[in-house]
């Protein structure tokens, strides 16, 4: 079957689309030859018309051609399930990653290697030759267009085969190839691996050009051994075209250290993938390029480089100015940034040299510093240049979002020795899970020398627990993670495209720029959210009851691609009118039972396109009864391995529904495509399971202010503002039963917020009271984490810290609790905020458990004010009277007026720095004073915490309210009935310079002047060991 591959973009002065037609083979994995079932199936398919064209012997694959008239994509079906068959893959179209400039005669220098200008920026060369020029010892193999043989720059560093004798007709080495004595043309089938396009020739020239020859230029070597093996004659190549360079060279009987792939595609080749391990376990690295299009590989990955394998390293590519190369492919599947824009080398007769910009560039100088290393030093296993790569890579400021390194290629710093791993990540915490998401924080660990950071940290997931053995069968998490953070830092990761209701591991390992690696760290678990299905459509009995577009969507059969099981719902990229579009309608579904509804999915689309321009898939939803769908995910750029995607359906429950896969063609290739678009399978409904909100309450209007738009929803409670001022709060009595004094409470509330400006979101306070929400244990904090996704989103978690004093723990009272919304001044009526509760967890821990404390700081205030200082009126807020009483040391504030006053008396100047491992007791001991008849208005007092310099909240407590006075003396002076008042709180929002402390007079809007006062005696602040 005649199959276009996917075009190859050139930028010159002009676009140009090239394609090319192959006649493809199919790839088969039998089982061993020696073996009844592996002998019957090739016996079968020889009866059946098919012909054998060629076994890759180390890696256990073969090829084969289908019989007359059947097309590979039929034959490969046909024979998925015979005995003996045991893996079928159909070709994969691969690509070059090269893009030519617009200016052939751009400057002829070096600047990757030594940037006189911008020192910065190159690769240091001359530094690392003062320690090694490299080893014709050293064999690289360009898998590639091939080489120009009599290129005077190369022909001193082309690779000639040691066993094998040229031009005798004979295979000397045995390895079933005659006189491949400088490599081979799988491209033609012979051992003239000439460059007719130059792509190869200056990969070749970058890695090795001959050095100090006093012509030319001069490579990452200035000698090494360049094999060349042809694959590409055009500018594509199918996976069975490029698989025989890799069989060649393991079959070689001299050891190849490096191989250069400045090539790639967008679909997973798993011949290729065995072919590479295969590599990897032979003690051969290879360099891969990252592409060219554009895109976060964490999304759209290109392949070989997104193979997650320990001997791969993906290069993306870098400017002379620092900057990321315009056309290269990022994000944290990208280990490492290296020169890639306007790199001049070699290039064929008669022109001779020349400037090409690409990732194809970048790479070729990775390879050419992993020969320059192992000529020096020789027994380092791959894995450890990847990691040494990674964790030495010069940090470039533009460069920090672009790769795992978040830096360029330090060819000196590869020769520097250490001998100390880093240490292993530790203090880790599950922060808060979803359906399909997990969030956990971690601090940075650190490296051998003190106070120094380890360089880099890889996290992993599995449903298993992870260890050394089974580090690389752990699922990566696509996170990059800022350098030079100061010790203490902490680090938030966020997991997603997780199943529901499922135990997850999650494991660290750091990196430091030695390329040591610690031990794995002690995992962390986490069980994401439980849901019920609904409905389901897995296809395998076809698709019965939906609505398929004739011609076009169809359910398909193919072992290799389907999620689970071996049918899909699938449709081709089929070339049509423009604009066409094509639609799969699901059966009616009912989610009148739903409380929290929600779609899973499993596919995989590969889409054709120009440039960022290709088709789309769009799933929609329509209620029963409604005119119109709305569209609620859009899937485009090429191409998306298989995955599970959530949508939240939660505006539909109650309702019945439709879902509409439509497939919507926006450019075509101009020849039919059958064998790409969009696959399809494992269509779920699933449902959150019942709200532990279910008798939670909302209060009522609270006057002067406006309650938000309160809903209970998706077992969560959710708050909506969208005008000035608002309060109101969600809560609960009743929710906490008390125990012995001497308890510490902790209550873990999992919050989120959709309000994407931090300047413009409004505070939660999350509260503990026995019996009055005004007052009691609170947690106040800015919330600042914008960004709610559509389903199964992440909730971060905040903890309040409280212990029960006084009538609290009178036999038979119980807790409550409240989670409240306030300080929305900054949004217009216009804007709105939500937030959303979506847990809420209490622990007790005995008081004495916490062990020594880990400091204290006292002030008693017997010689004034020691640095507390009085507020001043805020804004509509009358402040109290302040006052220094001498006698016994006193901070004193009394009631300014039957007015809502409010101030307080704050250090911000105290010694104690924020940390984020302890837990806070500030003690107050204080006592008020006043007319005894008028108790029941006594004022509030309230202990704060903040953040200095920022005056960042991070913490409120607020006293219970004290109502024990004595009689006026004879005199009229009031006399103070003092008690220790305790709060607690554990800084979540990181550390800061200073801990600020304020003690605050609150609620005196139904009291003259002097009806009632408040004495402080005395402030501690005491540091835990955070339970």
């Amino acid at each position: 079957m005649n199959k276009p591959l996917i075009h190859f973009l050139l930028a010159t002065n002009f676009l140009l689309l090239l394609f090319f037609e192959s006649n493809a083979a199919v790839l088969v994995k039998l089982e061993p030859a020696g073996e009844g079932k592996g002998a019957e199936a090739r016996t079968l398919l020889m009866r059946k018309g098919a012909a054998h064209v060629r076994s890759f012997s180390h890696i256990g694959w073969e090829s084969w051609s289908p019989p007359k008239g059947m097309s590979d994509e039929t034959f490969a079906d046909a024979i998925a399930h015979l005995p003996g068959v045991k893996k079928v893959q159909k070709p994969v179209r691969i690509q070059l990653f090269d893009v030519f400039p617009n200016d052939p005669a751009f400057f002829k220098w070096q600047w990757a290697l030594y940037n006189e200008n911008k020192p910065e920026y190159d690769l240091d060369a001359p530094a690392a030759w003062d320690i090694a020029t490299g080893s014709p010892d050293i064999v690289v193999a360009v898998i590639d267009t091939g080489i120009d043989p009599t290129h005077p720059d190369l022909i001193p560093n082309i690779w000639t085969n040691p066993l094998e004798i040229p031009n005798n007709d004979t295979d000397d080495d045995g390895n079933g190839f005659i006189d491949d004595d400088m490599g081979w043309d799988f491209a033609n089938n012979n051992n003239l691996p000439y460059d007719n396009l130059g792509h190869g020739t200056h990969v070749s020239g970058i890695i090795g050009a001959a050095g100090n020859n006093g012509i030319g230029i001069c490579g990452v070597n200035w000698n090494v051994s360049l094999l060349t093996i042809k694959t590409f004659e055009g500018r594509e190549a199918t996976d069975e075209q490029i698989l025989p360079a890799f069989d060649y060279i393991l079959g070689l009987g001299q050891k190849v250290h490096v191989i250069n792939a400045s090539w790639g595609g967008s679909t997973p080749s798993l011949a290729m993938r065995d072919a590479i391990a295969e590599c990897g376990r032979r003690g051969i690295l290879l360099i891969a390029a990252a592409g060219n299009e554009k895109v976060n590989t964490t999304e759209n990955p290109m392949y070989p480089g997104a193979f997650d394998l320990p001997n791969i390293i993906t290069v993306g590519g870098s400017t002379k100015d620092g900057f990321k190369y315009t056309n290269t492919n990022f994000g944290p599947f990208v280990h490492i940034c290296a020169p890639g824009d306007m790199i001049y080398s070699a290039y064929p007769q008669p022109t001779l040299y020349g400037t090409l910009s690409g990732t194809s560039m970048a790479a070729p100088h990775a390879a050419g510093a992993a020969a320059l290393l192992l000529s020096e030093r020789g027994s380092l296993s791959p894995e450890y240049i990847r990691n040494l790569f990674i964790g030495s890579a010069k940090p470039v400021a533009y460069l920090s979002d672009i790769s795992l390194s978040q830096g360029l290629l330090n060819l000196p710093a590869l020769f520097a020795e250490d001998g100390s791993p880093p240490q292993p990540a530790a203090n880790a915490r599950i922060d808060g899970v979803g359906l399909t998401t997990a969030t956990f924080s971690f601090e940075l660990p650190l490296d051998d020398a003190p106070e120094e950071l380890a360089r880099i940290v890889e996290w992993r997931y599995s449903t298993a627990p992870i260890s050394e053995e089974n580090w690389w069968n752990a699922v990566r998490i696509p996170a990059i993670l800022p350098q030079g953070a100061p010790q203490g830092r902490w680090q938030t990761i966020n997991a997603d495209r997780l199943e529901p209701d499922t135990l997850y591991y999650f494991a660290a390992r750091s990196l430091d720029e030695g390329g040591n690696v610690s031990p794995v760290s002690i995992p962390l678990t986490a069980r994401t959210a439980p849901a019920e299905l609904i409905w389901l459509e897995d296809f395998e009995n076809g698709a019965p009851d939906w609505q398929l577009m004739p011609g076009f969507w169809d359910v398909a059969t193919s072992p290799s691609l389907a999620a689970n099981g071996s049918r899909f719902l699938f449709h081709p990229e089929r070339m049509g009118e423009y604009p066409l579009i094509d639609d799969a309608v699901s059966p009616l579904i009912d989610l009148t039972v739903c409380a929290a509804p929600y779609l899973f999915f499993r596919h995989q689309n590969e889409f054709f396109g120009f440039q960022r321009l290709t088709n789309e898939g769009l799933v929609e939803v329509r209620a029963e009864g409604a005119a119109n769908w709305e569209s609620i995910a859009s899937y485009k750029m090429f191409y998306y391995p298989w995955r599970t995607d959530c949508l939240s359906l939660g505006k539909w429950r109650g309702r019945r529904i439709h879902v509409r896969f439509r497939f919507r063609h926006v450019f075509s290739s101009g020849d039919l495509n059958d064998e790409i678009g969009w696959w399809i399978d494992d269509v779920r409904i699933l449902d959150a399971r019942p709200s532990i909100f279910a008798d939670w309450k909302s209060a009522g209007e609270i006057p002067p202010f406006e309650p938000p738009d309160y809903c209970a929803a998706g077992g969560c409670l959710e708050m909506q503002v969208n005008s000035s001022n608002t309060y109101g709060f969600w809560y609960k009595e009743g929710a906490i039963e008390y125990a012995e004094p001497n308890t510490l409470y902790r209550a873990r509330f999992g919050i989120r917020s959709d309000q994407p400006d931090p300047a413009r979101t409004p505070t939660f306070r999350i509260r503990h009271n026995a019996s009055n929400f005004m007052q009691g244990d609170s947690l106040t904090i800015n919330s600042n984490d914008a960004g709610e996704s559509s389903c199964g989103a992440a909730f971060k978690d905040y903890d309040l810290y409280f212990q029960p004093q006084g009538d609290a723990l009178a036999p038979g009272v119980n807790g409550a609790l409240s989670f409240d919304v306030m300080n929305v001044a900054n949004l217009t009526d216009a804007e709105s905020a939500k937030l959303v509760l979506g847990y809420v967890e209490v622990e007790r821990f005995p008081i004495e458990s916490l062990g020594e404390p880990l400091s204290r700081h006292l002030y008693t205030f017997d010689s004034g004010h020691e640095m507390w200082t009085p507020s001043p009126a805020l804004g509509a807020f009358d402040a109290p009277d302040f006052s220094w009483e001498e006698s016994g040391g006193f901070l004193i504030m009394r009631s300014a007026g039957n007015t809502n006053c409010y101030g307080f008396w704050q250090n911000s100047q105290t010694e104690l720095s924020l940390r984020r491992d302890a837990l806070y007791q500030l003690r107050a001991r204080a006592g008020g004073a006043g007319d005894p008849a008028k108790a029941v208005a006594a004022p509030t007092m309230r202990i704060r915490a903040y953040d200095h310099p920022n005056n960042h909240a991070v913490a409120v407590f607020q006293s219970p309210v004290w109502r024990k006075y004595e009689q006026p003396s004879s005199e009229g002076t009031a006399v103070y009935v003092l008690n220790d008042y305790y709060a607690f709180f554990h800084n979540r929002q990181g550390a800061g310079e200073h801990l600020g402390i304020a003690v605050e007079l609150i609620n005196l809007d139904a009291l003259a002047p002097s009806d009632a006062a408040i004495g402080v005696d005395e402030v501690e602040i005491i540091a835990f060991p955070l339970p």
